[in-house]
């Protein structure tokens, strides 16, 4: 899967992303009044839709995103499902700790 590098402004900390983790958080950052959608992240996408993301997302292309900017639920059901795909969670086990006593 590819990744991007992203650098924190604050230190010198660089860090990797699977691409398309970063291309579907950018969509949510680009159209934020998805976010008052109801059930943004609990109800169903179309299957259809989200599988026809999911081909052209691994094929890199990104232009799909155009297509779905009026269907965030099927946006937000690939992110979620490509989260649980991680082989590392994204509060890593190692960090875990830190993150609870914040």
């Amino acid at each position: 899967m590819p990744t991007i590098k992203l650098n924190h402004t604050d230190s010198k900390y660089i860090e990797e992303i699977p691409l398309v983790i970063f291309i579907l958080t950018t969509f949510f950052e680009n159209h934020p009044a998805h976010f008052s959608r109801e059930g943004l992240f609990r109800v169903n996408g179309d299957r259809q839709k989200i599988e026809e993301l999911s081909i052209y997302l691994s094929m890199g292309d990104f232009s799909i995103m155009k297509k779905f900017e009026d269907c965030p639920n099927e946006v937000a059901n690939f992110l979620k499902e490509l989260l649980r795909e991680l082989s590392e969670p994204i509060c890593p086990f190692s960090k875990y700790s830190s993150f609870r006593d914040i």
